[in-house]
């Protein structure tokens, strides 16, 4: 079943670089170079999970395989839409329908990504005390992922918020607007705190579970920080650059270029190292 996931996910990338490929007119570079930086890290996450699946069973490489899926459907279904809508009108079945659900994937990548942090490196919760932040954060996560599916917001691609192509959400359900706009569930606002909320408790958790690990466990982590490291100083880098006018120059771009193939590529292969032990050397 895993092997059948990851051919699956592997079909799909090369469908959406296809379809990308076809809209290269209709398609700014930065679009392009967002679905080929998503598809990738689709793969790398797919293939290092079911690796780490196959080998230990750790609850890690199945939350990678989840975040490879939803980055798979941002990528397919934001190209899809692009062609369809963009490229070539009318030639594909329900483009903005595929694209307003490539955009609702995000929930799924974002949330995601702080349950994997909140697991690693063992694939357990640090203890029994953190299953009614776990418990919330499903439920905030469902909640926010049906938001999104119904919300009145203006779909952009591809996903999220790309300046490749632009229209309302057709799934729209428009008598929930005024309380989709009071709680905010529908839109990347209300997204956004409640990924940093959840990234917060994860990363507090990992804290926790260093200072209480033994001498392997914070070998483990110690790759995950590597990255996370590396992610921090190339925002600070682009923010300082940023407040010091360099907007658009190299000093500003390349940071900003950087990170999302830090979290991308950087993050599933440093977990995977981590709890594979393949030629685990002192990292220090």
């Amino acid at each position: 079943a895993v092997s059948d996931v990851r051919g699956g996910l592997g079909l799909m990338t090369r469908g959406g670089n296809v379809l990308t490929a076809l809209s290269w007119a209709a398609t700014p570079a930065s679009g392009v170079l967002a679905n080929v930086s998503d598809g990738s890290g689709a793969i790398a996450y797919a293939a290092l999970g079911a690796l780490i699946v196959r080998r230990t069973g750790n609850l890690v490489g199945w939350f990678m395989l989840v975040e490879g899926v939803g980055e798979a459907l941002m990528t397919v279904g934001s190209a899809y839409a692009i062609f369809g809508l963009k490229a070539y009108p009318g030639t594909l079945p329900a483009p903005a329908a595929i694209g307003a659900l490539a955009e609702d994937a995000f929930v799924i990548v974002t949330t995601d990504l702080a349950a994997l942090f909140l697991v690693f490196p063992t694939g357990r919760l640090p203890s029994a005390r953190w299953r009614p932040v776990a418990v919330t954060g499903l439920a905030l996560t469902g909640l926010t992922l049906a938001a999104f599916l119904v919300s009145t917001r203006k779909v952009a691609l591809p996903a999220p918020g790309g300046i490749s192509l632009a229209f309302v959400n057709p799934l729209a359900v428009r008598p929930l607007r005024p309380v989709l706009s009071a709680t905010r569930l529908g839109d990347f606002t209300g997204l956004g705190v409640i990924f940093a909320v959840m990234l917060v408790l994860a990363v507090m958790a990992m804290v926790r579970r260093y200072r209480r690990g033994d001498q392997r466990l914070r070998q483990q982590m110690k790759w995950l920080s590597l990255v996370v490291v590396g992610v921090l100083i190339c925002q600070a880098v682009a923010v300082v650059a940023t407040a010091a006018g360099q907007q658009g120059k190299p000093l500003q771009a390349v940071p900003y270029a950087i990170t999302p193939w830090l979290v991308l590529l950087g993050i599933p292969a440093t977990m995977a190292i981590a709890i594979l032990r393949y030629r685990l050397f002192d990292i220090d």
